[in-house]
């Protein structure tokens, strides 16, 4: 039976959207299918929170431009607004799913990068 993994680095999972994206447009056996659907069950809602802040601080740091709020690295607020963000990346979140066995990406193309940041995911 595949390990179950807990608490992560909400980061770990921003930096695994990518790749979790990459999968979703990939034709996949029905069981991976919908083991990676359960998958983006879970990790979605964590993945629109840090969006939700993200944009907060976007506004409380930054300046708004055409409808949208943006910081540049001259700004003043520039490391403020990083400090609370890698702080955000920080915090541990739950994703309490099975882990997948690497045979159900036989036919996955990723990149080396994209594979690094599923580590967490996948049970070799």
């Amino acid at each position: 039976m595949p390990k179950k993994n807990g608490t992560m680095k909400l980061g770990t999972l921003i930096n695994a959207e990518p790749a979790l994206s990459s999968l979703m447009g990939q034709k996949l056996k029905a069981k991976a299918s919908f083991r990676i659907l359960k998958v983006l069950g879970q990790v979605q809602p964590h993945l629109d929170n840090f969006r939700k802040i993200q944009n907060e601080l976007l506004e409380k740091h930054g300046k708004e431009d055409n409808g949208s709020y943006k910081i540049e690295p001259e700004s003043k607020s520039w490391d403020t607004y990083v400090s609370e963000l890698q702080s955000l990346m920080d915090e541990e979140v739950d994703v309490s799913v099975k882990k997948l066995p690497l045979n159900m990406f036989t036919t996955v193309e990723l990149t080396v990068q994209e594979a690094a940041s599923l580590d967490w995911l996948v049970e070799n």
